[in-house]
């Protein structure tokens, strides 16, 4: 059973849907996407956000989910893991 806002555990509010997001791999960041990350990382290494902590991250700058095509290269940025966070919680 799966359980809803009006159940609190531990003082915190749980979804009252059912919540489901497929692997990271079902979403297309495998293998191929890791070795695409250290070879874009290697040539593009400071965050193109803050433009001054190291970048750790790409950054889809369209996400995919929104219309942005995932193996674009100008839909690709470098990103640190803060900038990254900040945009995808924004977006």
């Amino acid at each position: 059973m799966m359980p809803t806002a009006a159940q609190n555990f531990g003082g915190q509010r749980q979804r009252t849907t059912p919540y489901h997001r497929e692997r990271t791999a079902e979403r297309g960041y495998g293998g191929r996407w890791q070795r695409y990350v250290r070879m874009y990382l290697r040539a593009h290494p400071v965050c193109a956000i803050c433009r001054h902590e190291p970048a750790t991250e790409v950054d889809h700058i369209i996400p995919a989910t929104r219309g942005g095509d995932f193996w674009e290269l100008s839909n690709h940025q470098p990103a640190c893991k803060r900038c990254n966070s900040k945009k995808g919680a924004r977006t």
